[in-house]
């Protein structure tokens, strides 16, 4: 990798598929309780954020060994201070809501006993992002899990992006690999029930997204040669694919989506728009929110039902179809909305002190 990719390019289109791909996640969570298995393979979108996590965040790591414990710390503090404040936001609206609701049993979603799993060590569990091996933490806010496993994925190839030629990244994708393998073979039941989403399945997931962004960006010279209009054809085929995937192969799905996904940011990245066109900035802005909106839409989900109520279970497709849609509107504007709020007035400002750290020490 040679200096150049070092400094930080912005990739605007990819700022709007960040937007995308949380809406998609958020179209999942709404249909997922019901009937409707049309878009249940939707859950993948979640690697697609490890992969582009990545190759987003190369630049913002250590590239030189013998500066790595000073790059290390500086890494570290600045991903704590972009992950922690909105998880932060996140569940204490979610606490918020959870003891209005224990007040008022019209409003009330839980049930009127206490919830088990909001007790205060995993309260404080969920605030430090322990999500993935405190799996009860993970209720209060579910999609918190996959933050959890890329902040740790974070800490993991910290140290790895500074090997040379990217050897460190593939030794981390492996690695990922093996703890995908073990989690899916050993913890079927958790599975089974609610997702590969806590412990080594978790982490795998987190490692092998968010290491395969790092590598095409780690040597984006020799990859962008492979850039065509006909491969990003191809890649949008791929990831297709990934979605419509048949039920039968379950979650042996989240071994390749990720490769798929890396291809295809790769060939997205040929697109260019710019910062200062009303398109670019209107996908820029888009893309500020996309974090908060994936972090909030499942709260939103929870205490939805007091402005739109569920028709009854057995309602004919004309009527569940267009609840849906207008279901999955009404949250995405909500948590829309509370993105915005959290960026003005937690996110903005915490970026600023961000942005007074020193940087790491590029290739």
């Amino acid at each position: 990798m040679n200096v150049k990719n070092a400094v930080p390019q912005r990739f605007i289109l990819l700022d709007g598929l960040r937007m995308l791909a949380a809406l998609g996640v958020l179209s999942f969570h709404v249909v997922v309780i019901t009937d409707y298995t049309q878009i249940d393979n939707l859950y993948v979108l979640v690697d697609f954020f490890f992969a582009l996590s990545g190759f987003v965040l190369l630049p913002s790591m250590p590239g030189k060994l013998r500066s790595l414990p000073r790059d290390f710390s500086i890494f570290a503090l600045k991903r704590a201070l972009r992950l922690y404040p909105v998880v932060w936001v996140t569940i204490a609206l979610s606490m918020g809501l959870y003891f209005y609701s224990q007040w008022d049993a019209q409003f009330s979603f839980y049930p009127s006993q206490p919830d088990p799993n909001r007790t205060t060590d995993l309260v404080v569990a969920a605030l430090l992002l322990l999500q993935i091996w405190v799996g009860a933490s993970m209720y209060m806010v579910v999609p918190l899990w996959s933050l959890s496993a890329e902040w740790f994925a974070n800490l993991i190839f910290s140290p790895l992006t500074a090997i040379r030629w990217g050897i460190g990244i593939l030794v981390g994708v492996v690695a990922g690999y093996v703890m995908l393998q073990y989690g899916l073979s050993n913890d079927l039941a958790w599975i089974e029930a609610i997702g590969p989403i806590r412990e080594w399945e978790a982490l795998g997931r987190a490692m092998i997204g968010f290491g395969l962004g790092l590598f095409v960006r780690y040597h984006f010279d020799f990859f962008s040669r492979f850039r065509h209009w006909s491969l990003l054809a191809v890649s949008l085929l791929g990831c297709a694919w990934v979605f419509q995937m048949p039920n039968t192969i379950g979650y042996d799905t989240t071994y390749f989506a990720a490769p798929i996904f890396a291809f295809f940011i790769l060939q997205a990245s040929k697109i260019d728009i710019s910062s200062s066109s009303k398109t670019g900035k209107f996908t820029s802005w888009l893309g500020s929110l996309s974090f908060g909106v994936y972090a909030f839409h499942l709260v939103v989900i929870t205490n939805i039902h007091f402005l739109l109520a569920d028709p009854i279970k057995y309602s004919p497709d004309s009527i569940w179809a267009p609840f849906l849609v207008q279901k999955i509107c009404l949250v995405a504007a909500i948590s829309m909305a509370l993105a915005w709020i959290t960026r003005q007035a937690v996110e903005r400002p915490i970026q600023k002190l961000s942005k007074r750290l020193p940087s790491v020490r590029n290739r």
